[in-house]
C-alpha cells in the first residue's frame, strides 16, 4: 500500500503543476517568434521584415545605455546594451500595453509607464505603473484602474523642473500628480463617449502652469489645468472647412526643446497636409507648411518631433518617415519598405524621439529604428528577446504551426524554425491547415492556398466581399477539407473551382458581421453562428438577430432558427466564440468578448438541448474578454481571455488559471497539436507559447 502511495505521489510531482487558489502552475515554454524570421518573399519588394509592434520609448544611463521599449499590447522590454539583446521587464497579470514610458533622470532603473490596450478588440489598461528595479517588480500608482473599467492612459510627461509632478491623459480626460504619482488630480474632464482620443500631454517647461493636450482635438491650459481653451479652431485648415467636412482624427505637437513657447502642430485634413506654428503657446497661428506631402497622417499615424541637437531640424511621422532641414520647406521622404534599400524601415510610425544627441529614434510596426544623420541611412536594431509579436490566429498539424501576424504577413514554424511567407507584407489575418495544405488570408480579402511541403502556391481567390477586419471566423466545411467557410456579414463557402455560395441568404440582411461560427458537426448537419454587438433590448421584441442555429435540410440549404431570446444577456453582451461537442451537438459552450461591471462573471455559458436553455459556468473567472472555448478530449473545456488561458473539466464548477512563471499578453486563439500533446497558444502582444498537456488530461475519463 505505501509503495502504491509513492508512486502515485510521483506520478502526480512529474506533472510538473500545482493547483492551488485556482492557480495551477504550469512550464509554459516561450516558441518565437524570437528573432526577425526567414523571408521567403522577394526582398526587392516590400518586405515584412521585424518582430512587431513599438509603441513607445524611454532611454536612461550614460549614453543611453539603458532602453526601454514599450509593445502597444504586449508589455516592456529593456536592453541594457543599446538595443543589442532585450528582455521582457513587465510580469504583471494582465499583461497590456505600455503606451508612454517616464525614467528618472537620476536612476535608470526608476520609472513610470503608462498602461492600455487599443486593439481590434476592447480599450482597457491598469493606470500608470511605477517600478524601482528597471521593471523586475510593479507597484500600482494613485492612477489605477482596472481592465474592466476601460481606461487606457496614452500619454505621461514628468515636468523638467519639478520633477515631482506629472501629467497623464486618457482618451478623454487629463491628470495632474504633484508627489511622483503617489496621488492624482482630474484636471480635464470630458464625457467617455465624446470625440478626443487624446495621445499627448506636455508641460511648457519653460512658463510655469502652461499645458496642453493634444488628439482629435488641442487643448491649452494657462492656469495649472484650472481652465481650458480649444485652439482646434484657430487652425489652418478651418479656413477651408465646410459644414459636412469631417474633422482631422489627430493633431500631433512637438514643442521647441530650447524654449517650449514656441511649438509646431501637424495634422491632415481631405488629403492636405499643414504644420502650423504657434511662437507663444498656442495663442496665436501662422502657417508654414501646407500641401499634399505627407502619406497617410491619421489617428494611427501622426508623430512630429523636433531635434534639439538643431532646431533647425523636424521629423514627421505618417505610415513613413518625413525629415527637413532649415525650416519645413523642403520635407522629404526618408523611409522605405525594402530590405535591401540603406533607408530601409517598417512601415507605420508610432512613436518618433530626437535624443539630445541629434540621434532620431523612430518605433514602428516592425520594431526600433534609429538614425544619427537625419533619416540619410537608418539602423534596424536587433529583437533578439523582443516576444512582442501581434498574432490574430493561429493553427497547428502535426509539428507545423501557421499564424497570422499584425503587419508581418503569415508566419511558419516548423522543425524548431520560424519562416514568413508572403509576396508582399500585410495583415496576415486567419489561416487554415490540413495535411496537405495550408490557408492564408492577406488582409482578409485574398487566400493563398499553398502546399505545406514547399509553400508553393496552389491557388490564390479574392473575397466577394471586403471584410475591413482581421480577425473572423473561417473554417474547412466539415464534410469536405478542399472546402473552406469564410464569414464577413454572410457565411460564404469557397469551392476549390473558385465558386463562391452564400450559406446565409435566407438571413435577415442588417448591417452585423459574424464574429464565432461552430461547425464541429462532422455530419455539416448542424451550425451555429453568432452576429457581433449585442441587441441592447431587453424587450423580447429586440432579443434578435443576433445568435442562430443552421440545421441543413433536405433541399441542400440551411434553415436558420433565431435563438438570441434564448439567451437574453446578448442584450449587453457580444458572442466571442461558440463551441459544439462533435459527438452530441445539443452540448453547446458560449464565451462573451466584453467586460462586466457587476462582481457576478458573465464569461461562459452551456447549453444540454442545442441552444434552447442556457446555465452560467462562470465560477473563477475574472471581469475580462474571452476569446476562444473549447472541449478537449470530450473532459476539459479550455478557455483563452485577456487574463491568461484558463481550464475546468465539464463536470466541475469552478476554472482554474494556467498559469506559468512569467506571464504573457491576451490569448487570442489556441490549438492543440495532437501528433505531440502540446497545447500552444497565441497571445496578442507575446508571440506564441506551449505547455505539455498533463498525462490526466489525455486519459479518458
Amino acid at each position: 500500500m505505501r509503495k502504491c502511495l509513492i508512486v502515485f505521489v510521483w506520478i502526480l510531482c512529474s506533472w510538473v503543476v500545482k493547483a492551488q487558489n485556482n492557480v495551477l502552475e504550469v512550464d509554459w515554454e516561450f516558441v518565437g517568434p524570437k528573432d526577425v524570421a526567414k523571408d521567403n518573399s522577394d526582398s526587392g519588394r516590400i518586405t515584412p521584415y521585424g518582430l512587431g509592434r513599438i509603441e513607445a520609448m524611454g532611454f536612461g544611463g550614460r549614453k543611453n545605455k539603458w532602453i526601454y521599449a514599450g509593445s502597444n499590447t504586449g508589455g516592456l522590454f529593456l536592453s541594457k546594451n543599446h538595443g543589442k539583446k532585450w528582455e521582457f521587464v513587465f510580469n504583471v497579470n494582465p499583461v497590456c500595453g505600455v503606451w508612454d514610458i517616464e525614467v528618472d533622470t537620476k536612476n535608470k532603473k526608476h520609472l513610470w509607464v503608462a498602461t492600455g490596450n487599443n486593439n481590434w478588440a476592447k480599450s482597457w489598461g491598469l493606470g500608470v505603473l511605477e517600478s524601482k528595479n528597471g521593471g523586475k517588480t510593479w507597484q500600482k500608482t494613485g492612477l489605477t484602474f482596472e481592465p474592466y473599467q476601460q481606461v487606457h492612459i496614452t500619454s505621461l510627461e514628468q515636468n523638467e523642473n519639478e520633477l515631482n509632478s506629472f501629467l497623464a491623459c486618457s482618451k478623454t480626460d487629463v491628470y495632474v500628480s504633484n508627489d511622483y504619482c503617489v496621488s492624482w488630480r482630474k484636471i480635464l474632464d470630458n464625457d467617455d463617449k465624446s470625440r478626443q482620443n487624446l495621445r499627448q500631454v506636455l508641460w511648457n517647461n519653460n512658463q510655469q502652469g502652461y499645458l496642453l493636450a493634444a488628439g482629435a482635438t488641442l487643448y491649452f491650459s494657462y492656469d495649472s489645468g484650472n481652465s481650458w481653451h480649444q485652439k482646434r479652431s484657430f487652425l489652418t485648415y478651418n479656413s477651408q472647412l465646410s459644414l459636412n467636412d469631417s474633422l482631422p482624427g489627430r493633431f500631433a505637437v512637438a514643442l521647441n526643446p530650447l524654449n517650449n513657447n514656441q511649438l509646431v502642430v501637424c495634422y491632415a485634413h481631405k488629403g492636405v497636409s499643414y504644420i502650423d506654428r504657434s511662437d507663444d503657446f498656442g495663442k496665436t497661428w501662422y502657417n508654414i507648411l501646407k500641401g499634399r506631402i505627407f502619406d497617410r497622417l491619421d489617428v494611427h499615424h501622426t508623430e512630429i518631433a523636433w531635434n534639439p541637437a538643431d532646431t533647425t531640424e523636424l521629423a514627421v511621422g505618417s505610415f513613413r518617415v518625413y525629415t527637413a532641414k532649415n525650416g519645413t520647406d523642403n520635407f522629404r521622404l526618408v523611409s522605405f519598405p525594402y530590405a535591401k534599400n540603406p533607408q530601409f524601415m517598417h512601415d507605420d510610425i508610432r512613436e518618433m524621439i530626437f535624443t539630445d544627441d541629434g540621434t532620431l529614434w523612430v518605433g514602428n510596426d516592425g520594431g526600433i529604428s534609429k538614425s544619427t544623420d537625419l533619416g540619410e541611412n537608418w539602423t534596424n536594431l536587433p529583437t533578439e528577446g523582443m516576444r512582442l509579436t501581434q498574432f490574430y490566429s493561429m493553427v497547428v498539424n502535426k509539428g507545423m504551426l501557421v499564424a497570422g501576424g499584425q503587419d508581418l504577413s503569415t508566419f511558419i514554424f516548423q522543425n524548431s524554425q520560424w519562416r514568413q511567407t508572403t509576396e508582399i507584407y500585410a495583415d496576415g489575418s486567419m489561416c487554415l491547415i490540413n495535411d496537405s495544405m495550408y490557408v492564408q488570408s492577406q488582409n482578409g480579402a485574398k487566400y493563398y492556398f499553398r502546399n505545406r511541403s514547399d509553400d508553393r502556391i496552389i491557388r490564390e481567390i479574392y473575397t466577394p466581399f471586403m471584410p475591413n477586419r482581421f480577425i473572423y471566423p473561417v473554417q474547412f466545411c466539415p464534410t469536405d477539407s478542399s472546402t473552406i467557410w469564410v464569414t464577413d456579414h454572410d457565411l460564404w463557402q469557397l469551392k476549390p473551382n473558385g465558386n463562391w455560395t452564400n450559406l446565409t441568404k435566407t438571413l435577415p440582411k442588417i448591417n452585423s458581421k459574424i464574429v464565432a461560427l461552430d461547425a464541429n458537426d462532422p455530419n455539416r448537419k448542424i451550425v451555429y453562428l453568432a452576429k457581433d454587438e449585442p441587441t441592447w433590448s431587453v424587450a423580447p421584441a429586440g432579443l434578435k438577430h443576433h445568435f442562430y442555429k443552421g440545421t441543413f435540410n433536405d433541399s441542400g440549404f440551411y434553415h436558420w432558427q433565431d435563438i438570441t431570446i434564448n439567451l437574453p444577456i446578448l442584450a449587453w453582451r457580444e458572442i466571442g466564440d461558440i463551441y459544439s461537442n462533435p459527438l452530441n451537438n445539443d452540448e453547446v459552450y458560449v464565451c462573451f468578448e466584453i467586460f462586466d461591471d457587476t462582481e457576478k462573471p458573465y464569461r461562459v455559458y452551456k447549453s444540454t438541448d442545442g441552444g434552447q436553455s442556457w446555465w452560467n459556468i462562470s465560477n473563477g473567472l475574472p471581469n475580462t474578454l474571452a476569446h476562444k472555448i473549447e472541449l478537449y478530449n470530450q473532459q476539459y473545456l479550455l478557455l483563452a481571455t485577456d487574463a491568461g488561458m484558463f481550464y475546468m473539466h465539464k463536470t466541475d464548477s469552478v476554472w482554474t488559471r494556467l498559469k506559468g512563471k512569467e506571464e504573457f499578453a491576451q490569448i487570442i486563439d489556441f490549438q492543440i497539436d495532437k501528433s505531440d500533446s502540446y497545447l500552444y497558444v497565441a497571445a496578442y502582444g507575446n508571440g506564441v507559447w506551449r505547455m505539455k498537456l498533463p498525462d490526466v488530461w489525455l486519459k479518458k475519463d
